[in-house]
């Protein structure tokens, strides 16, 4: 990681690059980092063993309410210990992208597949040109 000046700004922002996968296996561990990923996000919004959801934390209404307990909030940040959502709710900017994980989870569940992006069985390693 490093330090990019903003292209508006000009104050320093982070730069986060990585390089693609050269192998199979690499893919493979990609993916699985991928769907670990996932996972943790959808885990933030769904209810636990005792029925409470960790993005509205110590809120009583949203937990136990029937009115509001089922509605789902979209905040700006978490917590990163407990996943309590902070900041705006009423907007869902990049959080809106995980009800389309939520969505994929879903549909692997229904299938009665594992949510992977790639099968074990689908990673070929790439043949010499």
């Amino acid at each position: 990681m490093s330090l990019a000046p903003h292209p508006v700004t000009s104050r320093p922002v982070a730069s986060v690059t990585a390089s693609p996968p050269a192998t199979a296996a690499a893919m493979a561990r990609a993916s699985a980092s991928a769907t670990d990923l996932s996972f943790r996000l959808i885990k933030i919004f769904l209810k636990d063993e005792s029925g409470r959801r960790p993005v509205y934390g110590r809120s009583e209404k949203f937990q136990s309410d029937p009115h509001w307990r089922d509605l789902i909030l979209f905040y700006e940040y978490f917590h990163g210990d407990t996943g309590a959502g902070l900041g705006a709710s009423h907007q869902t900017g990049w959080t809106g992208v995980i009800a389309k994980l939520i969505q994929q989870y879903a549909e692997y569940a229904l299938q009665d597949k594992p949510p992977s992006l790639i099968d074990e069985d689908e990673v070929k390693p790439s043949s010499p040109a």
